[in-house]
């Protein structure tokens, strides 16, 4: 009897158990619930569509499987008479509550509650404490709010001796706390974190809500939640973004705060049976992390907040110019009767929007006589090479689309979240990425414009200047250091230029700047996955050219060349991607047609992912070596593989953070790698606004 593809699935994850007690069904409802002794699964037709919920189903099967002890099996129970929750409203419950946690000697599980999510106008509810997997300690901030005393016993309970402190995502709590409230906070163990790093990498499957219903059978109960927010903003017509957490009934929102501490505290009893092994180095490391970017959060960057206001005007004044221009030069083809028609919009517009995607789309296929269904930048481009009748309209409508991205996605942004010391303070993802490369968050400060008025907001505070330590080429470095080339290695230490010299190699000794240029696309190329495609286009020669040059290139390289075609056989092979400090890709080569795709990510995690170790883990040893020595600088920000500085502008005080971070920095791939010959080099850069920094060697700084 042919099996059916529910069972073949299951058979390539559990091969050796009896599946017959797992079942599909359509209600939702039950999905990953296990009732009965029975695992209720979404129908098979709806994983196959579906990647995060295939990934839900996977975990549900892991933890079906894998985890069937009587101790796990108690972590289900969540009738309300198996729980102790402790509301805490005076001064005696305070101190009971204190007199009671510092008898834990183990995990407590901590989680806070804030009006919202930003630093900006924001004031802390409550703050929970889960000493078991059944004993809860709400404590009501507001009531202490103004309380020295009782400020003082809830600091006391976040430095309790002999305790483990445990969080989901505690680097927002441990942040908040001490930029809301001045409490020092520590992260322990985080079940995010540990679920991302250990288990699972996969974005988008680290909520709490999630985990908790598949690994503990949690109740859903944020549902009320959520309903209590779209009926409050539905009776008082505010948007759902505008709702903030202190609109909930109290009773509702501790009850949710009870939960969510127990949640974490029973989860991270699963995941401790669960953790693959050789993970464990880059979960402490995130860890480490999480406690460093604490104080990096809460510090901030200064913003220039005279040029924000003079950026601001200016943009606004050209975007209007550019929108009636535009909305001018389109006005013989733009007919609304006929747009709606033709559409299905729902409305006949009043007057033409140039911002609207659909209208932009319906415009342009009039006015060029091509149908045009995306209006990002290369359709545009593309588009604009077409048609030089209409040449001059596609550029204005490209430096208009330019514009107001720029406008909206900084300007906008950074006048609703810059605070009241005039610093804005970005949030850093640990777990943003699956190599783990950090991401950023309000704002994202990892894809500000390397050019343009953008980056000169950022400054220098009074009497400080801002230093930049970058890691040059880290990521050649790592793909030298990984295949062991001795080509690339001989570079490094004799300190050369590695692109000038394939392209000598290549092109001769008088190679031109724009073959160096070629040949530094192939290599950084080869790390990405960009094909003999991409790279004809970039260097606008035939397919047959790229080739014949990729292939003279490695030929300078070959054990480079090995490595990446031997990471590309793994996945046929069917052998896991892990990086040389222990972190595991979760891919899957669920569909042939995606073997391209995979066999890129086999050849970029490893690279992509120790180069992003390195700079984390610098991150981490130069902001102890700053508090150790007291000294007076503070970091401020990264981006990629550069660690952003602010310093009192002292001459000796200078000197010595730059000759500490580039030692930390060039020295921590050497005692972190294995057997590393490969010599790494941290390039640094000074000056008063983040877009003028100057190199060191060169400032008058160093002078």
């Amino acid at each position: 009897m042919e099996r059916t593809g529910l069972e073949l699935l299951l058979q390539q994850l559990v091969p050796d158990r009896d599946t017959n007690n797992i079942v599909e069904t359509p209600d939702r409802a039950v999905w990953y619930q296990i009732l009965n002794g029975v695992l209720y699964i979404p129908p098979f037709k709806i994983l196959k569509l579906n990647v995060l919920e295939l990934n839900r189903f996977v975990e549900s099967i892991t933890a079906f499987c894998s985890i069937n002890s009587e101790e796990i099996s108690k972590l289900f129970n969540w009738n309300t008479d198996s729980l102790t929750k402790h509301q805490v409203n005076t001064i005696a419950e305070l101190l009971n509550c204190k007199k009671e946690l510092s008898k834990v000697k183990g995990t407590i599980a901590v989680d806070i509650e804030t009006k919202h999510v930003h630093y900006k106008n924001n004031r802390l509810l409550a703050i929970g404490f889960a000493s078991s997997a059944t004993e809860v300690w709400i404590i009501d901030y507001t009531l202490f709010a103004n309380s020295d005393f009782a400020k003082k016993i809830i600091q006391q309970l976040l430095n309790l001796d002999n305790v483990c402190y445990l969080w989901h995502g505690g680097k927002f709590d441990i942040t908040r706390l001490l930029y809301l409230e001045n409490l020092d906070a520590r992260v322990d163990e985080d079940t995010m974190l540990y679920h991302f790093a250990r288990i699972n990498d996969v974005k988008g499957t680290h909520g709490l809500k999630e985990l908790g219903q598949i690994y503990v059978q949690a109740p859903p109960w944020e549902d009320e939640l959520e309903a209590i927010k779209k009926t409050y903003c539905s009776k008082n017509k505010i948007l759902l973004e505008a709702f903030s957490y202190d609109l909930f009934p109290k009773e509702t929102l501790f009850e949710y705060l009870a939960l969510d501490c127990l949640v974490t505290y029973r989860l991270f009893t699963v995941f401790k049976q669960l953790g693959v092994k050789g993970t464990d180095w880059a979960y402490q490391l995130i860890i480490k992390a999480s406690n460093t970017f604490r104080d990096i959060e809460t510090t901030g960057v200064q913003l220039d907040l005279d040029f924000l206001e003079v950026l601001d005007k200016k943009m606004s004044v050209e975007l209007t110019y550019l929108n009636q221009e535009l909305s001018s030069r389109f006005l013989s083809v733009w007919q609304p009767q006929k747009y709606v028609s033709e559409t299905g919009a729902k409305k006949e517009p009043v007057q033409f929007n140039p911002n609207s995607s659909m209208q932009l789309c319906w415009v342009l296929s009039k006015l060029t006589g091509k149908r045009v269904s995306s209006t990002n930048v290369e359709a545009l481009q593309l588009l604009e090479s077409d048609n030089t009748e209409n040449n001059k309209t596609l550029q204005l409508l490209n430096k208009q689309r330019r514009l107001s991205k720029e406008y909206n996605t900084y300007v906008e942004s950074y006048k609703k979240l810059v605070c009241e010391d005039g610093r804005i303070r970005s949030s850093f993802l640990l777990h943003g990425t699956e190599t783990g490369r950090l991401s950023s968050k309000d704002p994202n400060v990892q894809n500000i414009p390397r050019e343009g008025p953008i980056k000169g907001l950022y400054i220098a505070s009074k009497d400080r200047v801002l230093l930049q330590f970058d890691y040059s080429q880290a990521e050649v470095r790592v793909l030298a250091h990984l295949s062991r080339d001795t080509f690339l290695t001989n570079i490094y230490l004799e300190d050369r230029d590695i692109h000038g010299e394939i392209a000598r190699n290549v092109f001769g000794e008088d190679f031109k700047s724009s073959q160096r240029t070629a040949c530094k696309a192939i290599v950084f190329g080869s790390i990405y996955g960009i094909g003999s495609t991409s790279i004809s286009e970039q260097l606008h020669c035939s397919i047959t050219e790229a080739k014949e040059l990729i292939n003279k290139v490695f030929s300078y390289m070959p054990h480079a060349k090995d490595w990446i075609q031997q990471q590309r056989d793994k996945v046929l092979a069917g052998e896991p991607c892990v990086t040389e400090l222990g972190r595991h890709r979760n891919l899957i080569l669920r569909d042939r047609s995606k073997l391209y795709s995979v066999q890129n990510q086999y050849v970029n995690t490893p690279v992509q992912s120790v180069a992003s170790d390195c700079t984390l883990y610098s991150i981490v040893e130069l902001h102890n070596w700053i508090l150790e020595n007291f000294v007076q600088a503070r970091i401020v920000c990264t981006v990629h593989d550069s660690i952003l500085l602010e310093v009192i502008d002292i001459d000796k005080v200078i000197r010595d953070v730059v000759r500490t971070a580039k030692y930390i920095l060039e020295n921590v791939p050497l005692q972190i790698l294995k057997s590393c010959e490969v010599p790494f080099k941290a390039d640094a850069e000074i000056g008063k606004k983040w877009s003028e920094l100057e190199k060191w060697e060169k400032s008058k700084w160093c002078r």
